[in-house]
């Protein structure tokens, strides 16, 4: 008996910290037929039923998207951009951020220029564009959910999933959730959020993904804890079991 016992608790552990998050399926990957740009986004399980809904808009190259849960489509949140995006002289001329907007680290290696819309794309987020303008690979997106304070999700933490990776198995495709910031007096400064980046440029080049195809990337290996915080939630598997309670919890709660 006691030996089942520990067998059940490692199993445990082993799907809590590894690579199947009870909320979190896959991400999308569709370039298209000629490679010229390519649809990007973090797919959720069916178990998360939110009506949060927004386009950003960036010119004529394509745009981010949070689209809601319906019974034919699970919610998901992404991008879908031509490549040449990265080329674009306004945003060369600007400055690139090694940060996400809540000043966690982007976590590619190397700033990437930031994009904001000019207006507000939803009431219940704010959504961010990533363009790899030095190195022409990257692209990702971040929304921060304004119903993620800390009563979600704690301030100084952020988890991190890996889901593809390139051929010298280097980070390819990552989607991170992260804290929330607060003010001195506890009171709510910036929202957590979640964040997909891509190395869309090393995939298609490492024939990674097929041409008009839309190829699935699940979760690889076990999850990444950063952040001032992190060290209160290494191995601690209760810890994280009750985040992604309240994670699925208050996504749900937004309808």
């Amino acid at each position: 008996m006691k030996r089942l016992l520990f067998a059940a608790a490692i199993a445990a552990m082993v799907l809590s910290t590894g690579c199947k998050p009870k909320w979190i399926d896959h991400v999308a990957f569709k370039p298209s037929d000629d490679f010229k740009t390519a649809r990007v986004s973090l797919v959720f399980k069916d178990n998360i039923q939110t009506n949060m809904a927004g386009v950003f808009q960036i010119k004529d190259y394509g745009y981010i998207f949070v689209n809601p849960y319906t019974p034919a489509q699970r919610f998901e949140v992404g991008f879908d951009l031509n490549l040449d995006i990265v080329t674009d002289q306004e945003y060369v001329s600007i400055t690139p951020t090694e940060y996400l907007p809540n000043g966690v680290p982007l976590g590619v290696g190397y700033p990437l220029v930031e994009l904001r819309s000019s207006e507000p794309i939803s009431t219940s987020f704010d959504a961010f564009g990533y363009i790899d303008v030095s190195h022409a690979k990257w692209l990702g997106v971040a929304t921060m959910f304004k119903f993620l304070n800390d009563e979600y999700f704690p301030q100084g933490l952020t988890i991190s999933q890996v889901f593809e990776v390139d051929a010298a198995n280097r980070p390819a495709v990552i989607a991170s959730v992260f804290g929330p910031t607060l003010n001195a007096d506890g009171t709510l400064k910036r929202a957590g959020g979640i964040a997909l980046l891509a190395n869309v440029r090393q995939l298609i080049e490492q024939n990674r993904v097929s041409p008009g195809r839309e190829s699935k990337f699940f979760p690889k290996g076990k999850l990444h804890l950063s952040g001032p915080a992190a060290s209160k939630y290494e191995g601690r598997i209760d810890k994280l079991l009750k985040i992604e309670k309240k994670l699925m919890k208050g996504f749900n709660s937004q309808n």
